[in-house]
C-alpha cells in the first residue's frame, strides 16, 4: 500500500476501504500480508505479516496514514515478492504461513517511484526467474501525472496479474 504524501485525501482513503473489502471478502483459510511504503532505510513497513484474521488485519489498516516524503515502490513490490517466495517454502515467521499454496501481490498505489534500491529492471527480472509465477495486480488511483501508472502496467502483465486503471475515478 502507497503511503507516501502523494496519495494523500482521495486516493489513500480509496485504496484503504478497497483493501478493507478485499479482506472482508477473503475466504477464512486465507492469509493477507499487508506491506505500506516507508520514510526508513528499507523504503517499506511490515505492517502485518501473513494473517487469517480479518479483524487483526483491519486494525493494522486504521493505523496506516499517507505520509511518507517518497515511495520506494519497487522495494515494496520486491519485499512482497520475498515474502510470497518464503511462503512457499515455510520461511517466514508464522506457523500458518508454512500452508500458503499460492501467493499474488496486490498494488495499490500511483506508480509514482522515488529512490528504491531496486530498478523497475530488476524487479522484470526477478518476476521472470520465478518457477511458479507470482501475479501482480495493480490498482491504479492516482491525482498526479498518469504517467507513472505505466510502472503499474508493466509490472502486472510481465508477471501475468492484471492492471486495473482506476484513474481518478473510484
Amino acid at each position: 500500500l502507497d503511503t507516501s504524501a502523494t496519495m494523500a485525501g482521495g486516493p489513500f482513503e480509496e485504496a484503504l476501504k478497497a483493501a478493507a473489502r478485499f479482506i472482508d471478502g477473503k475466504r477464512p483459510r486465507d492469509q493477507v500480508a499487508v506491506i505500506a511504503t516507508a520514510d526508513n532505510s528499507d523504503g517499506y513497513e511490515i505492517t502485518s505479516n501473513f494473517e487469517r484474521d480479518n479483524g487483526a488485519l483491519a486494525r493494522r489498516l486504521v493505523d496506516l496514514r499517507a505520509i511518507s516524503r517518497s515511495t520506494r515502490l519497487y522495494d515494496s513490490i520486491g519485499a512482497a515478492m520475498q515474502m510470497c517466495g518464503l511462503a512457499g517454502q515455510g520461511g517466514v515467521s508464522t506457523t500458518e504461513a508454512d500452508y500458503i499454496a499460492t501467493c499474488s501481490i496486490i498494488v495499490f498505489s500511483d506508480g509514482k517511484d522515488e529512490g528504491s534500491a531496486l530498478t523497475r529492471n530488476d524487479l522484470m527480472t526477478r518476476i521472470t526467474s520465478f518457477d511458479i509465477p507470482v501475479p501482480i495486480y495493480s490498482l491504479a488511483y492516482s491525482k498526479i501525472n498518469p504517467v507513472h501508472l505505466k510502472n503499474l502496467q508493466a509490472l502486472s502483465k510481465n508477471s501475468f496479474g492484471k492492471y486495473f486503471p482506476i484513474g481518478k475515478a473510484v
